[in-house]
């Protein structure tokens, strides 16, 4: 069994996307004679909105150790910009948390001791001074700064080391990856300016020291590779298990909708909301009920749903960040998912999408991002891509006129092509990948 140390910031209890990808990696390297052994900061909350992420958890260090992997949790304080922001509210010095959030950003390319999660590689050191026999490091990102930590180890140690970037760096597609702010203004800042600066050459010098990257679609390793000039690898986040797929939902009268996840300005979902409307105007005694879940952490985009929905005749569900457990009690009793691509996201494939396909049901993409979304979703045989208003008032009268006449909205699912996106099938997929840097 071949040890390897994964650097990660987020990784369960926290009921974030990212924490399952990496969950899956300690569940199923395993299999592939790879033993992880994981640094990670302390849990201690369920959250529902993004200010918890933020939450301190100052126990002492957690080490546990189960069957496939071991895991360290790292006391975590907080930097002052957090200890301010869960103190006082995002409404309350604002101009300050703006110049800590710059100062460590800035200085993260000189240094790590200002990072607050810097015990991640002071315990990183330790772990590896203790353990000779560890042979590979793997970071997870973001944030970035742990590409930093992995490249200094890997110098100091004498070790290779492997970077997954779950979202790209400097190579997004957005105009700025700072702020909504400077993306709809369609430039940077100044402090931006400088903050792009360096960080771009942080992320040539920390990536040159890694043997390979991996990353969650194609386009993205296509334009980091060809920023930092390392070969790349593609490993889907993938879906927790087919046992998820349920029977055909009762119908009551009432179609549902559901939504799942995060909501972006980028995503524009107004087509559906246009649809929607549309459909409502022609068949007035149609019962609907849209459910975003999980959605509700943002005000912005509670606002805007309310905008967009609030007004038409149907039961508007927005929920905080649910347990997996209660989200997935949403997602089997509906009818119809729908998924919203993002403009302003080349290559981006959201976590949920692989959620969707493991319930096997009909999936509405509207609109769709005419990329790797609906390469995805299509040959599913679940998806339907709406691209225009009519276009999703056509799908959802298809759905009701089936439902009426008491059949299943039909969906085909090609299991096979399905089959391949599981996390499990994924992990075996980067433990080949890893292995084929060990041997």
């Amino acid at each position: 069994m071949t040890k390897v140390l994964i650097l990660c910031y987020f990784f369960p209890p926290a009921n974030l996307a990212a924490s399952r990808r990496l969950h899956s990696w300690a569940m199923y390297l395993y299999d592939s004679g790879i033993y992880p052994i994981i640094i990670t900061r302390s849990w201690n909350v369920s959250f529902s909105n993004a200010y918890e992420l933020l939450q301190p958890d100052t126990r002492q260090i957690i080490h546990r150790k189960y069957d496939q992997y071991e895991v360290y949790y790292m006391p975590y304080r907080g930097s002052l910009r957090d200890r301010l922001l869960t103190r006082y509210g995002p409404d309350r010095l604002v101009l300050l948390r703006r110049s800590l959030t710059f100062l460590e950003h800035f200085m993260q390319n000189f240094t790590l001791r200002f990072l607050p999660y810097y015990n991640l590689y002071q315990q990183a050191q330790k772990v590896l001074r203790s353990d000779p026999s560890i042979r590979l490091i793997v970071a997870s990102a973001m944030p970035f700064s742990l590409f930093g930590m992995c490249h200094r180890l890997s110098r100091k140690f004498k070790i290779p080391w492997v970077a997954d970037y779950r979202d790209d760096w400097n190579t997004t597609s957005w105009k700025t990856n700072y702020s909504e702010q400077s993306f709809l203004r369609g430039a940077l800042s100044l402090p931006e300016r400088i903050l792009k600066f360096f960080e771009k050459r942080s992320e040539r010098r920390w990536l040159s020291s890694a043997v390979l990257f991996t990353s969650v679609s194609r386009y993205y390793v296509w334009k980091i590779s060809n920023f930092i000039l390392r070969p790349g690898k593609v490993v889907y986040n993938g879906y927790e298990d087919l046992s998820a797929a349920s029977e055909p939902v009762p119908f009551d009268g009432e179609l549902r909708i559901t939504y799942s996840g995060n909501l972006y300005f980028t995503q524009d979902i107004s087509v559906f909301a246009q649809g929607l409307s549309l459909f409502l105007h022609q068949q007035r005694d149609a019962r609907i009920a849209l459910q975003f879940i999980g959605t509700g952490y943002d005000p912005k985009q509670v606002a805007r749903l309310e905008g967009l929905f609030g007004s038409m005749p149907v039961r508007l569900l927005i929920t905080p960040w649910l347990s997996d457990e209660e989200a997935r009690r949403y997602l089997a009793g509906s009818h119809v998912l729908l998924a919203v691509a993002n403009a302003g996201f080349k290559g981006a494939i959201s976590s949920k999408a692989f959620v969707y396909l493991s319930y096997k049901k009909p999936i509405l993409l509207c609109p769709s991002d005419n990329d790797e979304l609906e390469a995805l979703l299509l040959p599913s045989g679940l998806a339907t891509k709406a691209q225009t208003p009519q276009q999703a008032a056509a799908f959802l009268q298809q759905c009701m006129n089936c439902l009426n006449q008491g059949l299943s909205i039909a969906s085909a699912a090609n299991e096979a092509f399905i089959a391949q996106f599981s996390r499990e099938q994924q992990a075996k997929k980067m433990g080949a990948i890893l292995n084929s840097v060990l041997a």
